[in-house]
């Protein structure tokens, strides 16, 4: 059996990165927890970035971290998410073709859209990568999302009377 540390070959889950042509060694187990939560959450109302921060600190207090290297844990947030992007692709390939053929004014203004999300995350993951995996700011998020869902269900009760 290989050893390369604190992992064995068995027990590893390897990725590079495209951009910088590094290689990346996770945990295999703990990798597939955070896939399971990713894929689990994306679709609800809820942050799945922020779920995936709260378990990989949840790891890390009960055992060894994933990673101690911020921008890592964010290559591996952006793996997952590229994830679950192409497997929407895959199984609504039909649907997203027919919308975008008969709406193809949609393409530009959702390209345009794209632009001030990449431009702020690019950002924020440059100058500040130790903030994507804060638990208080995890936790302040998660308090904006509770107050937005609570007054979604509110707005929705005194619409119906």
């Amino acid at each position: 059996m290989l050893n390369c540390g604190r992992c064995s070959l068995e027990t590893i889950f390897i990725f590079h990165t495209f951009y910088s042509g590094q290689f990346i060694v996770l945990q295999f187990f703990e990798v597939v927890i955070l896939a399971i939560v990713q894929g689990i959450t994306e679709f609800l109302p809820i942050s799945s970035s922020g779920h995936l921060v709260l378990v990989e600190n949840l790891i890390a207090h009960f055992g060894e971290p994933l990673t101690t290297d911020a921008s890592d844990f964010i290559k591996l947030n952006i793996l997952l998410h590229v994830g679950t992007l192409g497997a929407i692709l895959i199984v609504f390939h039909r649907q997203i073709g027919a919308l975008f053929g008969r709406n193809r004014c949609l393409i530009l203004p959702l390209a345009v859209a794209a632009i001030p999300v990449g431009v702020f995350g690019i950002g924020i993951k440059t100058l500040f990568p130790e903030l994507l995996k804060s638990l208080f700011v995890t936790g302040c998020g998660f308090s904006v999302t509770a107050v937005r869902l609570f007054s979604t269900i509110r707005c929705s009760v005194e619409n119906r009377s």
